[in-house]
C-alpha cells in the first residue's frame, strides 16, 4: 500500500515572472556623453576581494582612496574562510575607509 502525499504546485506563470524579475537585476547600460567640458580622471583598483575609488584631490597631485566593505571582514581582519558565508549574505556593519595617496 502507498501513502499518497498532497503537495501544492507554483504556477508556471509564478516562475516565469521570478526568472524575468531576477534576470533583470543588473542590465542597466551606461554610456559615455556626447562631449566632456572638464574631464577627470580616476582609478577604480581591484583586489579581487574588494575594489577601491581613486579620485583626483582638490589641489594638484595625489588622490583620495575610498574603499568600503565589512566591518569585522576588512577593519577589524576577521577574514577567516569560516566567517564567509554571514559577510556575504546577512546584514553586518560596514566601513567607508578614506585615505589620501
Amino acid at each position: 500500500m502507498s501513502s499518497l502525499v498532497k503537495t501544492k504546485s507554483i504556477p508556471l506563470t509564478t516562475v516565469l515572472l521570478l526568472v524575468l524579475l531576477a534576470s533583470s537585476g543588473c542590465t542597466g547600460k551606461i554610456s559615455q556623453p556626447d562631449s566632456l567640458e572638464n574631464p577627470v580622471f580616476i582609478l577604480l583598483l581591484d583586489f579581487g576581494t574588494h575594489s577601491s575609488l581613486l579620485l583626483p584631490r582638490a589641489t594638484p597631485g595625489g588622490y583620495v582612496r575610498y574603499s568600503y566593505g565589512d566591518w569585522s571582514w576588512y577593519v577589524e581582519g576577521r577574514d577567516q574562510g569560516y566567517r564567509a558565508l554571514p559577510v556575504l549574505f546577512w546584514p553586518t556593519a560596514s566601513g567607508l575607509g578614506r585615505v589620501e595617496v
